[in-house]
């Protein structure tokens, strides 16, 4: 067992997301999401770092969103929230737990999504420690 005990870190406003792409383009069999599979989104936080942004918002191909380096997504339209679809990414706390009751009343929605999608509505960004809050494509 490993465990690491740091500080919450401030998040920026606005919460610069970098595009990259995804380090798994299939998920690794042994692990149904990359959490079980230790520190991977390392050398992509210091990608984003490096082109000026806070984080890395990765998409699959064909431009499919599926998380950050940190944290889940979901895309707020006028009717309802876009989750991203669950295979390959990170399992979210703050998904299960969080997200439901700040959504409040709109539907939430397992749905494909890319960048060109994300001017349709509002991009969150959440996790168990941080909470949610806005991300700003670069």
């Amino acid at each position: 067992v490993w465990a690491l005990l740091e500080p919450v870190p401030d998040t920026p406003s606005p919460y610069r997301l970098a595009p990259l792409p995804h380090p798994q383009e299939r998920p690794h069999p042994l692990a149904p999401h990359k959490g079980l599979l230790g520190t991977w989104n390392l050398d992509l936080l210091r990608e984003a770092e490096a082109r000026g942004a806070d984080d890395a918002l990765l998409f699959r191909p064909g431009g499919v969103l599926v998380e950050t380096a940190i944290a889940a997504l979901a895309l707020e339209v006028a009717d309802a929230f876009w989750l991203p679809l669950s295979e390959g990414r990170v399992a979210s706390l703050a998904e299960r737990l969080e997200f439901p009751e700040w959504a409040g009343a709109k539907p939430v929605r397992t749905r494909a999504f890319t960048l060109d999608d994300l001017s349709q509505g509002h991009l969150w960004c959440f996790n168990a420690v941080r909470g949610i809050w806005p991300g700003t494509p670069l």
